[in-house]
């Protein structure tokens, strides 16, 4: 005879890590993970946006840097290369943004960063995940271009 509270087709696995998690986030030592369902349109937006950086990227790595290297020692510098130095710049500060941006997706960094926000950690933490993860790839990378 199968008892009532084993009919449940979850395996005895995933039944101890709900308990396990949820006793977590009960003692406040861990956030239950959001269940987060994107619509089918912000997926198009993201999708767009991912192919445009992958683009942006590619583009510099098969055409601007391979110039780069070409014309190192050309004399029409600008500035001691500050044209090369700039191109460099705004690469790794895309990346940054790419990365940091990306990240905000993952429901561990998000969590954290809304736990953040809504609670007062102090000004030097709060401040500290706007510049690194929320804000600052931006602003740098706004400034840089």
């Amino acid at each position: 005879a199968r008892r009532p509270w084993t009919s449940s087709p979850i395996g005895t696995r995933e039944r101890i890590r709900f308990f396990w998690e949820m006793s977590m986030a009960a003692l406040g030592l861990r956030t239950p993970r959001p269940q987060v369902n994107y619509p089918p349109r912000f997926k198009a937006v993201v999708a767009t946006v991912v192919m445009s950086g992958f683009m942006w990227v590619s583009n510099y790595l098969t055409h601007v840097l391979p110039t780069i290297e070409t014309h190192s020692d050309t004399p029409c510098k600008y500035n001691d290369s500050q044209l090369t130095y700039n191109a460099k710049m705004l690469f790794v500060y895309f990346v940054w943004l790419a990365l940091a941006r990306s990240s905000l997706f993952l429901p561990c960094v998000a969590t954290r960063v809304a736990l953040v926000q809504s609670r007062t950690h102090g000004f030097c933490r709060t401040y500290c995940v706007h510049l690194v993860i929320r804000d600052g790839p931006l602003y740098i990378f706004v400034v840089g271009s």
